[in-house]
């Protein structure tokens, strides 16, 4: 079995934090509204808002 280093997890992680990330901003794209997105994602409101503004650019 092999295990995977840390280097690795942390990849792994970021990879799937970029996901939760992308949802949000589809969905915020489609006019949902912050409080509906954190809900879905698991993301907090402040990083929901950073998006949203970052879409808004």
């Amino acid at each position: 079995m092999e295990l995977m280093t840390s280097y690795e997890r942390r990849g792994i992680e970021k990879g799937k934090e970029q996901g939760i990330k992308q949802v949000a901003l589809n969905l915020l794209s489609d006019g949902m509204d912050v409080q509906k997105v954190v809900e879905l994602t698991g993301l907090t409101e402040p990083e929901v808002k950073e998006l949203k503004n970052q879409q808004n650019d």
